[in-house]
């Protein structure tokens, strides 16, 4: 039972999936004026969302395809490739490891200058 509140969408179908908000926001904004209902779920993995899906009612299916192909971007569905957050942490390990070194290898540094200065 629908009421005119929350009228029933149908079957929905996956019209879209990214991990790039530009691209996220730019779907969702021209189904919205191409006034196709749209909703978006995440594409979680434990403690980490990796992307984002858009749905659209199967009925629409065929005019949100023609409306995304327009878009400057290839339009794809299915799991998204390594997020970019995740590679950026990956390479965040080593400069961290690079200047935890760097720091502890310069913490005795005024020690040792101090100590020449008073001996001279």
């Amino acid at each position: 039972m629908t009421s005119d509140l929350h009228p029933d969408p149908g079957r929905l179908v996956v019209v879209f999936t990214t991990n790039n908000p530009i691209q996220r926001y730019m779907v969702l904004d021209a189904l919205k004026q191409a006034h196709i209902p749209s909703m978006e779920n995440d594409i979680c993995m434990p403690r980490r969302r990796i992307g984002h899906n858009i749905l659209v009612p199967e009925k629409f299916l065929a005019d949100a395809r023609l409306v995304l192909s327009q878009l400057p971007f290839p339009i794809t569905t299915g799991l998204p490739s390594v997020p970019p957050r995740i590679v950026a942490a990956r390479s965040d390990r080593w400069s961290t490891w690079i200047l935890a070194v760097g720091f502890l290898l310069a913490l005795p540094l005024p020690c040792i200058v101090y100590n020449g200065q008073k001996r001279g």
